[in-house]
C-alpha cells in the first residue's frame, strides 16, 4: 500500500507552524506516527477497514493507470474534452521549443545523474543528493552552455551567439513545462477515454476517493479533540461508522 499521497492530509493533523523542508518533513512524519498510533490503540477496527478501503482504491487506480490528482479532477465529457484539446494544442505548438530546450539541457543533465549515482554514498544518498546536484549543475550546465555558446559564437559572431544564449535558459524552463503539460494530456486522454467507455467505473472510483476524504477528515477531528481534552495521552475513541460500512 503507498500511502505517500495521503500524507499531506494525514499529516497536517498539529503542523502548523512555518519550517523548512526538512524540519517539516520530520515534524510531519512524527505528526504522522503519533496520528497512526492513537487510531491503532484507540480505533483499531476503524483503522483496519480505512486501510482496506484505501487498498481497494489504489488497485483500481492504479488498474485503470490514472493518479491522485486525476481522480480528483474527474469531470463532465465536455469540460474534459475541452481540457484534452488544450493540452494538445500546447503540446504540438510547443514540441519545437521544448526539443530545443531537451537537446541542450541532456549532456548536463546526465552529468548531473552521473554525480549523483557516484558521488553520493548510498546510505545517506538522500541526504546528499541535494548539494551533489547542485554543485554538479552548477559545473555541468555552466560549463556546457558556455561550451554552446562559444561554439556558435566561433562561428556565427555577435549578435547571433548573444541571442542564442538568452534563447538556453528559456529553452530550458519550455523543455521542464512541456513535459509536465505532457504529463497533464496523459492523464486527461485517459479520464475522457474511461469517462466514454465505462462512466460506471469512473464514478465509482470518485466516489472511493471521496469517501477515503471523508473518513481521514473524520478521524482527524477525532484525533484533535483527542489532543485538546486529554493531555494524559489516554484518549477516548468516538464511534463513526467505517470506510468498509459506508462503502
Amino acid at each position: 500500500m503507498n500511502c505517500v499521497p495521503w500524507k499531506s492530509r494525514l499529516g497536517n493533523l498539529v503542523v502548523k507552524e512555518s519550517l523548512t523542508p526538512r524540519s517539516e518533513e520530520l515534524v510531519l512524519t512524527r505528526a504522522i506516527v503519533s496520528a497512526v498510533e492513537y487510531a491503532s490503540r484507540s480505533i483499531p477496527g476503524r483503522l483496519a477497514a480505512f486501510v482496506r478501503a484505501l487498498d481497494r482504491y489504489e488497485h483500481w487506480r492504479d488498474r485503470l493507470r490514472l493518479s491522485d490528482a486525476a481522480v480528483d479532477q474527474f469531470e463532465s465529457k465536455t469540460t474534459l474534452a475541452i481540457r484534452c484539446f488544450a493540452s494538445a494544442a500546447t503540446a504540438v505548438i510547443g514540441f519545437p521549443m521544448a526539443a530545443f530546450g531537451w537537446l541542450h539541457r541532456m549532456p548536463p543533465a546526465l552529468l548531473v545523474n552521473w554525480a549523483v549515482n557516484h558521488l553520493t554514498d548510498a546510505p545517506v544518498r538522500k541526504a546528499q543528493t541535494a548539494h551533489v546536484s547542485m554543485l554538479a549543475g552548477l559545473v555541468g550546465f555552466g560549463g556546457f552552455y558556455s561550451l554552446y555558446i562559444a561554439v556558435v559564437h566561433h562561428w556565427f559572431g555577435w549578435p547571433i551567439s548573444l541571442w542564442y544564449a538568452m534563447s538556453l535558459p528559456v529553452a530550458g524552463l519550455a523543455a521542464h513545462y512541456y513535459s509536465r503539460e505532457f504529463r497533464r494530456l496523459r492523464d486527461h486522454v485517459r479520464m475522457t477515454l474511461l469517462l466514454l467507455r465505462a462512466p460506471a467505473a469512473a464514478r465509482r472510483l470518485q466516489k472511493m476517493r471521496a469517501r477515503l476524504l471523508t473518513e481521514i477528515e473524520a478521524m482527524r477531528e477525532d484525533y484533535r479533540r483527542t489532543l485538546k481534552t486529554d493531555p494524559s495521552g489516554s484518549p477516548t475513541p468516538v464511534q463513526h461508522k467505517t470506510a468498509d460500512e459506508r462503502g
